[in-house]
C-alpha cells in the first residue's frame, strides 16, 4: 500500500502543480494599460532604422509583460541599464516568470532591435525625470 502511495504521489503532484498556460497568456495579452504606463515625451521622438524595428518586435514579443517598458507582469526595464549580454542571456535563458525565447523565436538580430529600442526608451524616461 505504501508504494502505491509512493508511486501516485509525484504523479498527483504533476496534475495538480502545472497551472494553466493558456489562461496566463490571455491575462497578459488582456493587460490594461494605465496613464503611467504610457509614453511621454516632451516634442517628436524620431528612432533609426534599428529602434523602429525593435520597437515593432518589442510590442510583439514583449510589450504585454512590461509594458513601454514599464512594470506590467514583468519588472520594468525603463530604469536597468543593463549590459546588452545580460539582456540577451536573461531573454534566452529566462528565468522566474520570464519565459525563455529561442533564436527561431526571436532571432540574434531581432534581439538587437530590440535592445537598441530598449536602450532608446529609457534614454527618453531618464531626459523626462
Amino acid at each position: 500500500m505504501k508504494l502505491l502511495i509512493y508511486l501516485s504521489a509525484p504523479i498527483l503532484l504533476l496534475l495538480f502543480a502545472c497551472g494553466d498556460n493558456e489562461m496566463e497568456e490571455k491575462g497578459k495579452q488582456a493587460y490594461v494599460h494605465k496613464e503611467s504606463t504610457s509614453p511621454v515625451s516632451s516634442g517628436p521622438v524620431t528612432l533609426t532604422l534599428e529602434e523602429f524595428e525593435g520597437m515593432k518586435l518589442f510590442m510583439r514579443h514583449c510589450n504585454k509583460c512590461h509594458p513601454g517598458g514599464e512594470k506590467g507582469k514583468g519588472p520594468a526595464l525603463n530604469d536597468k541599464n543593463l549590459p546588452n549580454f545580460l539582456v540577451h542571456w536573461q531573454v534566452r535563458l529566462g528565468g522566474g516568470d520570464m519565459p525563455k525565447f529561442t533564436k527561431e523565436q526571436i532571432s540574434t538580430d531581432h534581439l538587437h532591435q530590440i535592445t537598441a529600442f530598449v536602450k532608446r526608451m529609457q534614454k527618453m524616461t531618464a531626459e523626462t525625470d
